[in-house]
């Protein structure tokens, strides 16, 4: 009927208003990882690559507390190229062994203090699931189908980049003295080859 027609008419032209009115909206910016991040790294790591845990548990918590509630609520669509996903997985693993010392500072041997589990093993969140170290070292960056026994999350597979990037060995600190040292900046897209590169070179 015409007056059929006269409503979907309406119809349609209020959905392209209501179309271009969304697209001239600002998009919500996404919490930064790099930005709290570069300022945790820049004040606790030494000259010597050894972290000042004295100093990050005093007046840095706070940044390293925002560095990990951005790397959960990251939104994986975001990361859409291989130097996206390996700089936030990077960051992501090394912040959340920061904090992992944090809570358990009288930690000076994990084997023989029975504390791989919880160091290593500990689900937490990240963009969107939950993942230990492990599935992201291994699951994530190393394209491992299954770590500790048990499948890789979907999210973490989600985020792998396309190939193993060997390099990812000098970018990743597990806070063990025979560990490459802690770089002393965030990785991101734009300085992930140059930093991994001089890494390695070091």
């Amino acid at each position: 009927s015409r007056a059929m027609n006269r409503l979907l008419a309406r119809l349609a032209v209020l959905v392209a208003v209501l179309l271009t009115v969304a697209a001239s909206l600002p998009v919500s910016a996404q919490p930064s990882v790099e930005t709290p991040l570069n300022r945790v790294l820049r004040a606790v790591v030494q000259s010597d690559g050894h972290v000042d845990y004295r100093e990050l548990a005093r007046r840095h918590r706070a940044d390293l507390d925002a560095a990990l509630a951005a790397v959960a609520s990251q939104d994986p669509i975001a990361l859409r190229t291989d130097a996206q996903k390996t700089s936030f997985l990077l960051n992501a693993y090394n912040a959340r062994v920061l904090e992992r010392v944090l809570a358990h500072p009288r930690a000076t041997h994990l084997e023989r203090q029975h504390l791989f589990g919880a160091f290593f093993e500990t689900p937490f969140p990240i963009a969107g699931t939950r993942a230990t170290l492990n599935q992201i070292e291994h699951g994530g960056l190393r394209r491992q189908s299954r770590v500790d026994g048990r499948s890789v999350p979907a999210g973490i597979r989600a985020l792998r980049p396309a190939r193993v990037d060997p390099r990812i060995h000098v970018g990743l600190n597990c806070a063990a003295i025979s560990c490459p040292v802690l770089q002393p900046r965030a990785f991101t897209a734009s300085n992930l080859n140059a930093a991994l590169d001089r890494a390695l070179r070091d």
